[in-house]
């Protein structure tokens, strides 16, 4: 006779434990780039509070870089390269691209765990040129960067 209440005793604990989740967990849906921004863009000049800046001042570049790219994929990854000028990719970053309406946000993974944000502003595609405003922190200021296809 005692096992009846145990065995009661064990099926209320068990049938308490299950519980309904309140908010079922769901995977993150995969970033969409709009179709405009996909590609290889390089950069072709820079303004620095509504100046013009050379692109060694606004990326910080250094002799045999003399430009940057900027690739897109559909899918949200993004690449950043100081290019030569025979248009080799002397190094590159990797990184991931959110886009909300004209705000796009740009980081790359640190090795010590943490997210470096590349770009972080607005943009507007126009025909073959697209211009990013942001902060370029090696120019130490608000600009924007003009890139072509």
């Amino acid at each position: 006779m005692k096992t009846v209440p145990l065995v009661l005793l064990l099926l209320v604990l068990v049938a308490g434990g299950c519980k309904k989740d309140e908010e079922p967990t769901t995977a993150p849906e995969a970033q969409v780039i709009p179709t405009e921004l996909i590609g290889t863009w390089t950069a072709q000049s820079a303004m620095l509070g509504g100046q013009p800046i050379t692109l060694t001042k606004a990326f910080g570049l250094t002799p045999p870089a003399i430009t940057v790219t900027n690739t897109f994929a559909g899918n949200g990854a993004f690449s950043f390269s100081w290019v030569d000028a025979g248009k080799t990719a002397l190094s590159t970053i990797p990184g991931t691209a959110v886009v909300t309406g004209q705000y796009i946000t740009v980081t790359a993974p640190m090795s010590d765990g943490t997210s470096l944000k590349l770009i972080d502003g607005s943009w507007a595609v126009t025909a073959n040129q697209l211009v990013i405003n942001t902060y370029l922190a090696s120019a130490g200021g608000a600009g924007s960067v003009t890139f072509t296809k």
